[in-house]
């Protein structure tokens, strides 16, 4: 469970404290056996990724790994008594998955977060210091780590695969036609 983890640059995704090259370890805690590792964590995912209802780049990078989480609970979990919960049950790995893909469902992200708190002018001097816009800091950080761009094709190329086309539903339109008679 959770393979994927390593395939990801999380030195380039940020979170509410920064790089965010420690969510890898957080989300594997949760699958700890011990009570006060997953606490932690879960506690700590929730102040990192969702801080104070913000979101972050690093947010939408352990979303599949939460699901993850959620789909594949541990049957040994759910429900194990445990005496640190006023409830007296552990919240389970997909437990806490759940509550975090919730909140960052809810969240919005720091620029916007920014901008309704401290206004444009705020965000615009902030932005300036490092020679952006603010209609560039808008953009979808998710798209800029995971987007990988294709080049359009030519319309010579969209042509001649129309015309492929054409040419094959004619054939077996004709092939239908030809065999009711």
């Amino acid at each position: 469970m959770l393979e994927g983890l390593d395939t990801i640059d999380w030195s380039v995704l940020t979170h509410a404290h920064g790089p965010a090259t420690d969510l890898p370890e957080m989300l594997r805690s949760l699958l700890s056996k011990d009570a006060e590792v997953w606490m932690l964590a879960c506690a700590t995912l929730h102040e990192t990724i969702w801080h104070q209802g913000t979101v972050f780049p690093a947010s939408a990078a352990v979303i599949p790994f939460l699901f993850e989480l959620l789909i594949h609970a541990d049957p040994h979990d759910v429900g194990s008594p445990h005496p640190g919960n006023p409830s007296g049950y552990r919240v389970t790995a997909s437990g806490c998955a759940v509550s975090l893909l919730c909140a960052i469902a809810t969240g919005e992200g720091y620029i916007r977060y920014v901008l309704r708190v401290d206004g444009e002018e705020s965000l615009r001097r902030g932005l300036a210091k490092h020679g952006r816009l603010p209609e560039e800091a808008l953009e979808i950080s998710f798209t800029r780590h995971f987007y990988k761009p294709q080049s359009l094709r030519s319309l010579d190329e969209i042509r001649k695969d129309i015309l492929a086309v054409e040419k094959e539903a004619a054939g077996l339109l004709g092939e239908i036609v030809g065999q009711s008679k």
